[in-house]
C-alpha cells in the first residue's frame, strides 16, 4: 500500500509543489519587487497578471485536494498538524493575489513619518504567513524519503517532548520580566530600563536569557536591585534551563533512536492515512483482492509494553506463521 501511496503522492503532490514553489518565491521575490519600483511598465503588469494567474490555479488544486481530504476525514481532519501546513499556503496566496489586485494605491503615512500604500502592512502581513508556510509544507514532503523523514520524525517528536519544559521556562521569562517591568515603573531620568508594558518586559527578559546580556540598559536608579535580577535571570534561564533543554532533547533523541524502526513504520502508516484519498478507487481495488491478505491483532498486554515494535512484528511474524501452518494442515 505504501509504494502506491508513494507513487501518487509524488505525482500528484510532490512535483507540481515544486513548481509552485518555485513559481511563488520568483514572483514575490522578483516579480512583486520590480513591479513595487516600476508600476507605469505595460511588461511587467502582464508579466505580473500571469503569475498571480498561475498562482491561483495552483491554490485552487491544492486547496481542492484539501477538501476532498476533509470530506473523507471529516474533523479528525482538524487533529493533524500537517493539514494545517497544507491547507494555510493556498488560502493565503489568494488572499494576498486578491489584495495585489484591488490595491487602490492610496498612500498614508505612518508614525515614522513613511509613505505607505494603505494596505502595505496587510499585504506584507499575508505574504509573510504565505512564505512561511510555504516553506514549512516543502519541509512536509521531506517526510517521504527514508534519508530526510527520519530527521522530520525527530524534529517533531523532540519538540513534543519539550511541551512542558516550555511551558516552565515560559513561566520563569515571565516572573522575571514582570518583577524588572515593577522597577522600570519607578525609575527616573534618561537612562531607564528599556520596557513600558507587560509584553516588552517578557521579551526583554527572553533576550536575557538567550544571551542578550546589555547592562547598560539596566537604568541609573536603584540599579544594584535590578542587576540581582538580571544575574538570577542568567543563571536560572540561561545556564540552569537550557542545559536541562539539551538534556531533555538528548533523552528524546535517545529514545526515538532506539525503536528507529518502529517509528520508520508508524511514519509510513501517518502517511498511508493521510494520503490514502490520492488513490484511484479501482487502483484500491486492485491492490486488495478479497482472501489475499490476513490481519492479525495483538491484545496490548502489560507485558508487551515495555518491547519494541520491531520485537513486536516479529510476534506477528511467527503467529502468522503458526496460523498459515495450521491451515495448511487441515
Amino acid at each position: 500500500m505504501y509504494p502506491l501511496v508513494w507513487t501518487h503522492t509524488i505525482k500528484k503532490l510532490f512535483i507540481p509543489f515544486i513548481v509552485f514553489q518555485m513559481t511563488f518565491v520568483f514572483y514575490m521575490n522578483v516579480i512583486a519587487i520590480e513591479l513595487d519600483a516600476n508600476k507605469d511598465s505595460e511588461t511587467l503588469i502582464v508579466i505580473d497578471f500571469v503569475f498571480m494567474a498561475i498562482m491561483v490555479l495552483f491554490s485552487i488544486y491544492f486547496l481542492r485536494n484539501e477538501l476532498i481530504q476533509l470530506w473523507a476525514d471529516g474533523f479528525s481532519y482538524f487533529l493533524s498538524g500537517w493539514n494545517y501546513i497544507d491547507i494555510v499556503p493556498p488560502i493565503a496566496i489568494i488572499i494576498l493575489v486578491f489584495l495585489r489586485i484591488f490595491d487602490d494605491g492610496k498612500v498614508v503615512v505612518d508614525d515614522k513619518g513613511n509613505e505607505l500604500e494603505h494596505n502595505d502592512h496587510m499585504m506584507g502581513a499575508v505574504q509573510s504567513i504565505a512564505t512561511f508556510f510555504m516553506w514549512m509544507k516543502f519541509l512536509y514532503f521531506f517526510r517521504f524519503f527514508e534519508s530526510t523523514g527520519y530527521l522530520i520524525r525527530m524534529i517533531v517528536e523532540v519538540t513534543y517532548e519539550m511541551r512542558s519544559f516550555i511551558f516552565i521556562l515560559l513561566i520563569t521569562i515571565i516572573a522575571l520580566g514582570d518583577s524588572m517591568l515593577s522597577i522600570a515603573h519607578v525609575q527616573r531620568g534618561e537612562n531607564t530600563l528599556p520596557i513600558t508594558n507587560f509584553f516588552e518586559a517578557a521579551g526583554y527578559s527572553y533576550e536575557i536569557a538567550i544571551g542578550g546580556f546589555d547592562t547598560g540598559s539596566l537604568g541609573d536608579e536603584m540599579y544594584l536591585f535590578v542587576y540581582i535580577l538580571f544575574l538570577v535571570n542568567t543563571i536560572f534561564n540561561t545556564i540552569v534551563m537550557l542545559n536541562l533543554l539539551i538534556a531533555i532533547m538528548m533523552e528524546a533523541y535517545t529514545k526515538i533512536a532506539s525503536d528507529s524502526v518502529g517509528a520508520s513504520y508508524q511514519g509510513k502508516c501517518n502517511i498511508i492515512v493521510e494520503n490514502a484519498y490520492l488513490i484511484p478507487d479501482q487502483e484500491k481495488k486492485d491492490l486488495i483482492q478479497n482472501g489475499k491478505y490476513m490481519i492479525v491483532a495483538i491484545n496490548k498486554t502489560p507485558s508487551l509494553e515495555d518491547q519494541s515494535t520491531e520485537s513486536l512484528c516479529k510476534k506477528i511474524i511467527e503467529q502468522n506463521e503458526n496460523i498459515i501452518g495450521l491451515l495448511k494442515g487441515k
